[in-house]
């Protein structure tokens, strides 16, 4: 089976599913719980090259993802924030914090997209963070709601 991958270099490619990973046959058992479950035994083998050489690419996938999020959470460059709170305007971010309960989960949704949509900008990759919107599920007063923020920075 053909899988794309981050490899080591950021590099998108096609590699194949190493038999190192393959479930043996009848690997798989019933759950004892639930008749209709079924338990895949683990066969990874965490000391293998490979493994080694997955979870290094997997662990600089995440470190530049996270980076990413975290220039997109920033919103517009610099100026443009220091220009919209100028005008007297609370940062979209503050207004969601104060729009949702104290202490609420606020589960954030594209956060990249217009990532990279033009060259360089704000967001560090040439885009527009998160669209020009902040959009998420968050609670309020209890509730649990949608919740779509303008970025205009």
């Amino acid at each position: 089976m053909l899988r794309p991958v981050l490899c080591a270099g950021s590099a998108r490619r096609l590699c194949a599913s190493s038999s190192a990973f393959a479930a043996p046959a009848g690997a798989a058992r019933r759950f004892s719980g639930h008749p209709d479950m079924t338990v895949i035994q683990n066969t990874a083998e965490p000391k293998s090259a490979q493994f080694q050489e997955n979870a290094a690419g997997m662990a600089a996938a995440v470190a530049d993802l996270e980076a990413k999020v975290a220039a997109a959470a920033l919103g517009g460059s610099e100026r443009a924030r220091q220009k919209h709170v100028a005008r007297g305007k609370l940062l979209p971010r503050d207004r969601v914090g104060r729009l949702l309960d104290g202490g609420s989960a606020f589960l954030e949704l594209s956060q990249l997209a217009g990532h990279g949509l033009y060259g360089e900008g704000g967001d560090g990759g040439g885009g527009i963070a998160g669209g020009g919107l902040i959009t998420g599920i968050g609670r309020v007063r209890g509730v649990e709601c949608m919740v779509v923020a303008n970025d205009a920075t």
